[in-house]
């Protein structure tokens, strides 16, 4: 992952002070619409407003699938950063820089994350002992079936029909597990936590899920897995293998000791993977998070450390809290 992108990951990134002018035609080649926002110089993101001015706050603009593209020409400067977000879930997918003059910026595949590779596990800092969930990367999108965006509905029991999906994202972040720990100065701790690989939920049984790929709905995990892993192959720069799997889980019982001064804290944290069919209307029909095995460890963690990068201004009181006799 080049620089860019993990700047635009964490927050960090910003776009130069306004020179030139340029004129820039947004060109979306993925299978599933995107938000379109401009970084300011202060690292925000911003929506057009009305007049064509893109503002901090406001909205992106909406690129529809497959060739929808916006020319801009109105407040656009040369070097700017744009970032494109998922339109169904709001996932990370891209970020481009124009240059001066008249340019064109193609959002595709190509310009996706490829799987796994999404970032480094998030760190706590003073103000956040515990960090969130690391952000939601869109690192795959595709068309089902082979690009076939009609179909006839799939037969299912009963009588009952399901209409096909049309696309299929994969996304991925880091999830801070239940598991992770801290251990006070001395202390000594038996540490029991799981270790699970596999399907951890599902928005459907698997008939429904394959279903909504047109896959035989009594065969498993295993037509879904294959029928998506093409999709998203399909329109990736890279050969995506999504492997769905009924859930495995493992407990694995430790015991750890803090030998040292301060107090120490150990998060656990998992690769996590959805994958999430919608129908032409942008409604999801099905959607399965995989958790990838192993569980990594980040730590330990100095957490008196971590404290003293956060300044504190401390006043002097001007008297003290006592009340005074009476």
């Amino acid at each position: 992952m080049n620089k860019t992108y993990l700047k635009a990951l964490d927050g960090t990134l910003a776009s130069p002070p306004k020179e030139a002018t340029a004129v820039v035609l947004v060109f979306n080649d993925t299978s599933i619409p995107l938000d379109l926002f401009s970084l300011d110089q202060s690292g925000d993101l911003c929506g057009p407003d009305d007049d064509g001015t893109w503002t901090a706050g406001l909205p992106g603009y909406t690129l529809e699938p497959s060739g929808g593209t916006l020319v801009i020409t109105e407040d656009c400067w040369a070097l700017t950063y744009w970032l494109a977000k998922s339109h169904y879930s709001g996932a990370f997918a891209a970020v481009l820089q124009n240059p001066a003059g008249k340019s064109t910026l193609t959002f595709s595949g190509y310009d996706l994350l490829d799987p796994n590779d999404i970032g480094p596990i998030p760190e706590p800092t003073a103000d956040m002992l515990v960090p969130q969930d690391g952000p939601s990367v869109l690192v795959g999108t595709g068309l089902v079936q082979h690009g076939t965006t009609t179909r006839n509905p799939v037969e299912r029991k009963a009588g009952d029909q399901t209409g096909l999906g049309v696309a299929v994202t994969r996304e991925q972040f880091w999830h801070c597990t239940g598991d992770s720990y801290s251990l006070a100065p001395g202390e000594s701790r038996e540490v029991s936590y799981t270790v699970t690989h596999g399907m951890q939920d599902s928005s459907s049984q698997s008939d429904t899920t394959n279903a909504s790929v047109g896959v035989s709905a009594s065969a498993g995990w295993g037509p879904f897995s294959a029928s998506v892993s093409a999709s998203l192959s399909e329109s990736s720069t890279t050969s995506q293998q999504l492997t769905v799997s009924t859930q495995t889980t493992s407990y694995v019982s430790t015991t750890f000791h803090n030998l040292s001064r301060v107090p120490e804290m150990n998060l656990f944290w998992q690769l996590t993977d959805i994958a999430t069919v919608y129908d032409k209307d942008g409604r999801p029909l099905s959607s399965v998070i995989s958790g990838e095995a192993p569980a990594v460890v980040s730590g330990p963690w100095d957490v008196k450390e971590i404290e003293k990068t956060k300044e504190r201004a401390v006043e002097r009181k001007e008297r003290h809290d006592r009340p005074e006799r009476s």
